[in-house]
């Protein structure tokens, strides 16, 4: 039921995203296996079906470091060390002025996606992204890779 509600006020948010034009503030993490060969990818139970980072919004009175944290721990239910800050991006593509903290970590334990987050959570091998990983998540991956960011979330 919760789920049905999310996917059904997920385009009301992004509506009134282009109407108030809030400011939001997040976090992508990049987990990667120890061997740094395998990067986690989860699926959300609303909005886009397509393969991404874990992460989410930062609270009031959190720092971007501490959001990171307790986005794995809450959606993933792992453990993390290495966090590292790798680059901040802004975009108004959704309407919204975003301002998004992406951090790489690793991690040699298996993610157990959270239910009322997730339908999926898994290690993917670097060399073999499957298709439906976002374009935007391919690009913050060969930027960690090549440590050359864009402008462009």
């Amino acid at each position: 039921m919760k789920q049905q509600a999310l996917k059904l006020l997920h385009p009301l948010r992004r509506i009134y995203w282009r109407v108030a034009r809030p400011k939001t503030f997040g976090v992508k993490v990049a987990v990667y296996s120890p061997d740094d060969t395998k990067v986690i990818l989860v699926q959300h139970r609303y909005g886009s079906q397509m393969l991404m980072l874990p992460g989410g919004a930062i609270e009031r009175g959190e720092t971007e470091e501490n959001a990171a944290r307790r986005e794995i721990k809450e959606e993933l239910d792992i453990e993390i060390s290495g966090l590292r800050l790798r680059h901040t991006f802004v975009s108004d593509s959704e309407g919204k002025r975003d301002t998004v903290y992406l951090f790489s970590a690793r991690s040699a334990h298996q993610p157990i996606p959270n239910p009322s987050e997730l339908s999926e959570a898994y290690f993917v091998t670097l060399d073999d992204l499957p298709d439906a990983t976002s374009p935007a998540t391919r690009r913050r991956l060969n930027e960690i890779r090549s440590n050359s960011y864009s402008t462009k979330w």
